[in-house]
């Protein structure tokens, strides 16, 4: 009885090894049979895209242009608002500089009209606000630096003080044009780089001669028609009780009022020194662009 009890537990441990083995070689198989499926699949797509875009060319996908040339594809956004700011903009020179660098060829139709007017349009309205700015910032210091107002409580101004106003005119044109620079400099100036840029500076040069031109012709027409002494004189009765008392008060308000074309020269000369500092950042990055066309040109 003992011997037939054995006979049986072997027979059993058999038939399960022969289960174990029969079932992972259909595993193994059915591994196999889906690798080899998954395989062909990813062919068969890869080869159907490549297909549909020879045969499409440039085609539009969630908001993206895909155009071939020279077997390398480039996407572009399509987003109808466009770029929305400064940031933006500089963001997306970027991008080109970077494909450009690593050689990546870029076609000129990834830049489309309506691309490089918004480039020039946010350049021109950025600094058309950062002139008009300028403009009060400037006007503050002009009557600050000739006792008319005063500074932390005083007309007559310390060291610290009159570096505060300086610093207080310079903050708005300065860091704006810092901002441009710090970015520009850096770029690897390529064709389509150097087209982006070249909308995106003449937006910034046109607004600020725009701007600072429109400053000094206002200055002065302002100026020489209601604010000299005489001219306020005649209009001094009409305004308010507050406005019209003394002629200490008259006498302060006539020398506030000289300083209107000075602070529009200052704002205008100010302006003209940030677009100055963006122009210099445009040439270091050229220097720089040619510098690693060199070095290639050796080492190829």
């Amino acid at each position: 009885m003992v011997s037939s009890a054995v006979h049986h537990v072997t027979g059993v441990h058999s038939q399960i090894h022969r289960v174990r083995v029969h079932g992972a070689g259909c595993f193994r198989l059915f591994y196999k049979k889906t690798e080899q499926a998954y395989r062909h699949t990813a062919v068969s797509f890869s080869v159907g895209s490549d297909l549909l875009r020879d045969l499409l060319g440039p085609y539009e996908v969630k908001g993206e242009n895909v155009a071939k040339k020279d077997d390398a594809y480039v996407t572009t956004t399509t987003d109808n608002e466009g770029p929305q700011d400064l940031l933006d903009v500089l963001s997306e020179i970027e991008q080109f500089s970077v494909a450009e660098k690593m050689g990546s060829p870029i076609p000129d139709e990834a830049l489309t009209t309506k691309h490089l007017l918004s480039f020039f349009w946010i350049g021109f309205m950025r600094f058309v606000k950062t002139v008009l700015v300028t403009a009060v910032t400037s006007l503050f210091f002009c009557w600050a630096n000739n006792g008319l107002i005063s500074v932390f409580g005083s007309y007559h101004l310390s060291v610290f003080d009159r570096v505060f106003i300086v610093v207080f005119t310079l903050a708005m044109p300065i860091s704006n044009s810092f901002f441009v620079s710090r970015i520009l400099w850096k770029l690897y100036i390529g064709s389509v780089t150097q087209k982006a840029i070249f909308y995106l500076c003449s937006g910034i040069f046109a607004g600020t001669v725009f701007s600072a031109l429109a400053i000094i012709i206002l200055s002065h027409s302002l100026y020489y028609q209601y604010l000299t002494p005489e001219a306020f004189a005649e209009i001094m009765p009409g305004l308010p009780q507050i406005l019209n008392s003394g002629w200490n008060r008259f006498h302060w308000m006539t020398e506030l009022f000289k300083q209107v074309i000075p602070g529009g020269y200052v704002a205008a000369f100010l302006s003209f020194a940030a677009v100055l500092i963006i122009g210099i950042s445009i040439v270091v990055g050229k220097v720089k662009t040619k510098r690693i066309n060199r070095y290639r040109e050796i080492w190829q």
